[in-house]
């Protein structure tokens, strides 16, 4: 490996020699620059991955957790499917208890619109009557009032003779 990373920085030295037209000549210092670095950029990476894994391993947990809900609620419902069956029954037997009651209903509110119209004719007739009775009334309050004031005005020898 040493040879490999050796055969590599002799190419890079040797570009930089025709692009800059100086040597570039590797130090023990320099190495251990170079070292340095590659260290800090290794520790970064392992930084990012493990971030990355950290990541994909929460999520992962959700999804179980997620998966282990969805079944506990399937179960649930599957335990509660006959008690859907027994209120849908339930409710089909009182949609026909409250239809047949409308209908009766509806044969009463009949009987009780034509019951209203026979009376509203007779109360009618009846304020008729009254209309009548009060003009009639209206026409003999004051041959009344005569007769009273004739009846004051009537002596004991008047009845007398």
């Amino acid at each position: 490996m040493v040879q490999i990373f050796h055969t590599s920085t002799q190419e890079q030295s040797k570009k930089f020699f025709k692009e800059q037209r100086r040597n570039y000549y590797i130090t023990p210092t320099s190495y251990l620059e170079m070292i340095k670095a590659f260290q800090q950029l290794l520790k970064d990476k392992r930084n990012e991955i493990m971030t990355l894994k950290d990541k994909y391993a929460n999520g992962y947990d959700t999804l179980i957790r997620t998966e282990e809900n969805v079944n506990v609620m399937k179960q649930e419902l599957i335990d509660l499917q006959p008690m859907l069956v027994t209120k849908q029954k339930e409710v089909s037997e009182q949609k026909v208890i409250v239809q047949e009651k409308t209908e009766a209903a509806m044969v009463v509110e009949a009987s009780v619109s034509k019951e209203e119209a026979i009376a509203s004719e007779a109360s009618e007739k009846a304020n008729a009557i009254k209309s009548d009775c009060e003009q009639e009334l209206a026409k003999a309050i004051p041959a009344l009032k005569r007769a009273q004031e004739a009846l004051k005005t009537i002596s004991k020898g008047d009845i007398a003779a």
